[in-house]
């Protein structure tokens, strides 16, 4: 049962993406999902299972530095699959009853600790706005023709729908046009628009700051045990 539903999970992770990459999540979950296929076939105990997922994804994982230009240039393997060997990882230790790990879990080693963004030009940037929604499907417009849409307006479309509501994740330079789309099935329940150059500039200049021989900058410990924020629109 494991090994199906780590099946269907890639099915769907894979329907979600609108032009789907090797080296990322996807080709660590899905080796690691074939992997446990065959597994579950030589022996049906789930630990055995999930222990040859997890030599199979770290193995991937490991390639896909190699898989992907962007992970190559910035010298790191990819993160999300990684996230996804943590999850499986957590599993496993669960089973066996082993505590929580303070720092981390398993993962496997990475030729650098963090990426190198200096080897990136903010040029390179074609879409400037990382556009993330979620929105309440009020009627029965099909998500497919939104997902068909919103491919001509950027990249690193990722769609998943439900019976209740569409996520959205998009790299556009009209993140208000994709807001205006979503709007046709429902409600926004959440949205989130970042600007990439400027983070792309913040980096560079922590980057510089650093090897200046500056202090890293960090986050000052809390003062109190609770704390209250109020965000409103006025005095």
């Amino acid at each position: 049962a494991f090994a199906v539903a780590l099946d269907f999970g890639v099915a769907t992770a894979y329907k979600a993406v609108m032009k789907p990459a090797e080296g990322t999540i996807l080709t660590v979950s899905r080796l690691s999902a074939g992997r446990a296929a065959l597994a579950a076939r030589e022996n049906r105990a789930l630990e055995y299972v999930l222990e040859e997922a997890l030599k199979e994804g770290h193995a991937a994982l490991a390639d896909t530095i190699n898989q992907n230009p962007v992970l190559q240039k910035a010298g790191v393997v990819d993160a999300g699959g990684m996230g996804f060997l943590v999850i499986l990882g957590g599993m496993l230790d669960e089973l066996r009853g082993l505590p929580m790990p303070e720092e981390g879990g398993e993962s496997a080693p990475a030729p650098k600790e963090r990426a190198d963004f200096s080897a990136f030009d903010g040029a390179d940037i074609q879409f400037t706005y990382c556009t993330e929604l979620i929105c309440s499907r009020d009627n029965q417009r099909d998500p497919e023709a939104l997902r068909t849409l919103l491919s001509t307006m950027g990249d690193s479309l990722v769609l998943v729908d439900d019976d209740e509501i569409i996520k959205v994740h998009v790299h556009t330079n009209h993140p208000g046009q994709v807001l205006e789309e979503a709007l046709k099935y429902g409600a926004l329940l959440t949205t989130k628009i970042e600007n990439m150059r400027e983070q792309h500039t913040e980096v560079l200049e922590e980057a510089a700051h650093a090897r200046d021989g500056g202090e890293a900058r960090h986050v000052a410990p809390p003062e109190k045990e609770l704390g209250l924020v109020a965000v409103c629109a006025g005095p």
